[in-house]
């Protein structure tokens, strides 16, 4: 009686883990969505593998982690307030239609981050957890700070407000205590996973651009600790590293060709994965960035479920990047130049300019599930008070020095001296 009831129940978890596959599959291959919003997220997808053979090729031999979404997001933000050449290398390098308007690129943007999370009665772009998987999280949330001492213009507010979610709050750039603030928001909104974005602020600042996004989320099949054990792991160098590895078997969803292998890793939620890709022995990351950028769509369409098994370390790892002149280097030239063209976020001239980019990440892979977070600012100035604004000083006494003692009545100087050694 115990060995037939034994086999019911695996029967049972067996046709689980089975509807489970199909409906991930039909999840990744039927989705429903319009020509705008697919070519949207095409063109998320496009410019995220093209930021990322940038960086990998900037940083060879570094673990890499960065989210198109949070950065498109503050991004499409800037272009709200961008006009002509600017605007325009905003768009290509988001790989969108170059002639594609504001309005059009808010609209599907807008459609493009309902799909991914669900809108909900929340005041701020997030997802509702489905019944029977409350650890599932997912929220894009956007900030507009502004400094107090300039004027922005409100239609340029609102459009964030509107399209963005974007809450928005003035600061006194001048009181140390406003970085703080910022730092704080960008904490709350990745719980915690990363609690500073910024160092500081000037009172040349004009405003700063924030997206936060959180992801946390259960494997819809989890692996089994017991399993997991040590092995070599080969790295890009070719030295070899003692990694815990964690093992799963069974049908799951799978494709590969003579470049490379590919696996999806649904989710609890059903409605989200990860991929795992790796090329094939003699190949290298770097060559497979270049291929998926253009074939990604029909890359991550062309799996189906197979039986196998899947050796994948756990990582965990955080990442931070300036991308200014890597955004320059994909195009966007003008934004980060006294040429800008960001007029309309401002209510007379002159036009500010982006004088950084910030991008920081974070990633736990383990046998239970997933948690990624990333926040994106991006700081806005005015180029003629970036000017006008006195460099702090720094004077270092660190060698022979002279000093006199004066009467500040006449200026006579009462005590004169050189000092060579202040120890002796």
């Amino acid at each position: 009686m115990k060995s037939n009831l034994q086999k019911t129940h695996r029967r049972m978890r067996d046709f689980a883990k089975a509807f489970g596959l199909a409906m991930a599959v039909l999840t990744m291959t039927n989705t429903k969505a319009n020509s705008q919003e697919t070519e949207t997220a095409t063109a998320n997808n496009q410019f995220g593998f093209k930021l990322l053979a940038k960086l990998n090729a900037q940083e060879k031999d570094k673990n890499i982690f960065i989210s198109p979404v949070s950065i498109g997001q503050v991004l499409k933000m800037a272009a709200c307030g961008a006009q002509g050449t600017t605007r325009e290398e905003i768009n290509k390098v988001l790989c969108l239609p170059v002639e594609q308007s504001i309005a059009e690129v808010n609209k599907n943007d807008e459609r493009m981050i309902n799909t991914i999370v669900k809108k909900t009665d929340h005041p701020q772009i997030g997802f509702r957890a489905p019944k029977g998987d409350p650890e599932f999280k997912l929220s894009i949330a956007n900030s507009l700070w502004a400094n107090e001492q300039f004027s922005l213009n409100k239609s340029f507010i609102n459009t964030c407000s509107k399209s963005y979610k974007a809450s928005i709050q003035n600061l006194n750039f001048s009181d140390p205590a406003s970085v703080g603030k910022i730092n704080s928001w960008a904490s709350q909104n990745t719980s915690g996973k990363i609690p500073s974005i910024l160092q500081k602020l000037s009172a040349s600042q004009l405003m700063v651009l924030v997206n936060a996004t959180y992801f946390k989320a259960a494997w819809m099949d989890q692996f089994t600790k017991q399993a997991t054990q040590d092995a070599d792991f080969h790295t890009g160098k070719g030295e070899v590293r003692k990694v815990a590895m964690m093992v799963q078997g069974g049908k799951m969803i799978y494709n590969e060709t003579d470049r490379f292998q590919i696996i999806s890793l649904p989710y609890a939620d059903q409605r989200t994965c990860m991929f795992i890709i790796l090329p094939k022995k003699g190949s290298s990351t770097e060559q497979l960035i270049g291929t998926l950028q253009n074939e990604w769509t029909k890359v991550s369409s062309s799996l189906s479920s197979k039986r196998g098994s899947l050796y994948l370390p756990r990582f965990k790892f955080d990442y931070s990047t300036q991308l200014a002149d890597t955004l320059a280097d994909m195009g966007m030239k003008l934004a980060f130049s006294e040429k800008a063209d960001f007029l309309p976020m401002v209510t007379k001239p002159p036009s500010p300019l982006v004088s950084q980019v910030i991008h920081k990440t974070y990633v736990d892979v383990n046998e239970e599930g997933t948690e990624a977070a990333a926040v994106t600012a991006m700081v806005f100035e005015t180029a003629a008070m970036r000017r006008e604004e006195e460099k702090p000083f720094e004077m270092r006494v660190d060698r022979p020095f002279l000093f006199a003692i004066s009467n500040q009545e006449n200026n006579a100087i009462l005590f004169l001296g050189a000092v060579d050694d202040p120890t002796k």
